[in-house]
């Protein structure tokens, strides 16, 4: 494999999580040496971030469309519509964050990033990691470890937020003026269902059905519910620009870090980020924010302190309420649609969006949880 090269810190994974705490990186003037290990060869548009935010900030030039109102219903009944002009809906293109951030990384001559390498085996070798890929041997001081979680520990989430979506140009018009969020809200032998469509113009607009369910839901289940959202809207379909799929592991419970951590200085020089980590909110799926947030304050700690930190912990009554509110998803599934109309409806849109987005204060958490009927929790708490 040729000489074994040395690193500051290697990043596992050029995902999100990693490509975010690199792109941090590179805003520094002098960063550490670093390399992005990352198994894929190139990257491509398979997904899209969204989340409730200020009309401006750092990513803004990223967004491709933003709504400031958005609606809400269940199937068959009536549509509730939300404004929420001072943090509108945003979403955010993969392909277009990607590139982005591999522009900002190749402008640092100190941080790497290679694709088409996957990672075979870690070990501790003395005061460094031994890392061994697919195409060489490597040393570094510090690891962050972004990889996505392995089966053992998806099997054992709460529930799963299973979805596909299609970029798609329409033949009829639709009201692009509002971003449909929890519409359609339903329940059948396969879980909650809801549709989510995010209009980009009159012509073209994301649509994607998404069910929680106990286990990950097959891709044709999916399919189909897609195929009767636009039959149901009778929407003519005049091309598809991009699909993406996925399920999404709701309340993972966390991993610790791989390799002999043992002692307290070791454990300093390995972090984990992403979704082992914790960052999807185990709630209701939303991450991309949540991992902004995070790469920041790691880059922060490497600059000051020459170590990488985890993403933190949720505080406790935030975990507590996320747990119980999966819980009781997972135990009443039926009841899923009442209960979501029910939070949407009984809760000061401002209070909502800052639950949803980790800006709540004790007083917007019990705002939440008295919207919500008691029976269904009281029941769960019972057992």
């Amino acid at each position: 494999m040729g000489q074994t090269q040395t690193y500051d810190l290697i990043v596992l994974g050029g995902g999100c999580s990693g490509l975010s705490v690199a792109e941090r990186l590179s805003e520094f003037e002098a960063p550490p040496r670093t390399l992005i290990i990352e198994p894929r060869v190139g990257y491509e548009n398979d997904r899209t971030w969204s989340f409730w935010a200020p009309r401006e900030h750092r990513l803004t030039p990223l967004v491709n469309r933003h709504w400031s109102d958005s609606s809400y219903g269940l199937l068959g009944g009536k549509s509730y519509r939300m404004s929420h002009p001072d943090t509108p809906y945003q979403s955010i293109a993969s392909l277009d964050f990607y590139a982005w951030a591999q522009r900002r990384i190749q402008r640092a001559a100190q941080i790497e990033l290679s694709l088409g390498e996957s990672v075979l085996e870690t070990a501790r070798l003395k005061d460094l990691w031994e890392i061994t890929t697919t195409k060489r041997a490597l040393l570094a001081r510090c690891i962050i470890d972004t990889r996505p979680p392995p089966r053992s520990q998806t099997e054992r989430s709460a529930l799963f937020q299973c979805f596909i979506g299609q970029q798609v140009r329409l033949e009829q018009p639709l009201d692009d003026s509002q971003a449909e969020l929890m519409t359609d809200m339903c329940a059948d032998e396969h879980g909650f269902l809801f549709t989510y469509v995010l209009p980009n113009s009159q012509r073209s607009a994301l649509i994607e059905v998404t069910r929680f369910a106990p286990e990950p839901i097959d891709c044709s289940i999916l399919q189909a519910d897609l195929d009767h959202l636009i039959d149901r809207r009778g929407w003519q379909i005049s091309e598809v620009y991009s699909t993406e799929h996925a399920s999404l592991p709701m309340g993972l419970p966390l991993t610790k870090p791989e390799g002999p951590v043992q002692d307290t200085q070791m454990r300093k020089t390995w972090a984990i980020g992403g979704t082992s980590a914790g960052a999807l909110r185990p709630s209701s799926g939303y991450g991309f924010l949540r991992i902004q947030d995070w790469a920041h304050r790691c880059a922060l700690s490497l600059k000051h302190h020459y170590y990488p930190i985890n993403h933190p912990i949720d505080p406790w009554l935030q975990r507590w309420m996320d747990a119980l509110f999966l819980k009781v998803i997972s135990n009443n599934p039926q009841q899923a649609p009442k209960l979501f109309l029910s939070l949407y409806g009984g809760v000061p849109t401002k209070r909502l969006i800052r639950f949803m987005s980790d800006q709540a204060s004790l007083a917007d958490r019990i705002a939440v949880m008295a919207s919500l009927p008691v029976k269904p929790f009281l029941s769960t708490l019972m057992k």
